[in-house]
């Protein structure tokens, strides 16, 4: 018995290209939204639970650059 993939893999884009970051987006949201939403139902502040989010990703954040990069994601 196989288990489903839940998050969509990568294309051939390389790392650290924008189409790659915004294809990991569009993998990532469904489910950072249902999580936020999750918390959301469950009596956290939206804002709140937003904040927790990016002080838990925060750290996992090796390349500053990415960070001062803006990506358009639209």
């Amino acid at each position: 018995m196989t288990t489903a993939i839940r998050i969509n893999p990568p294309d051939d884009e390389p790392i650290g290209s924008p189409q790659y970051q915004r294809d990991c987006v569009f993998a990532l949201e469904p489910s950072v939204t249902r999580l936020i939403q999750l918390a959301i139902d469950t009596g956290w502040d939206e804002q709140q639970v937003v904040i927790a989010l990016l002080c838990i990703a925060a750290p996992h954040i090796n390349d500053r650059t990415l960070v001062e990069t803006e990506l358009n994601y639209q």
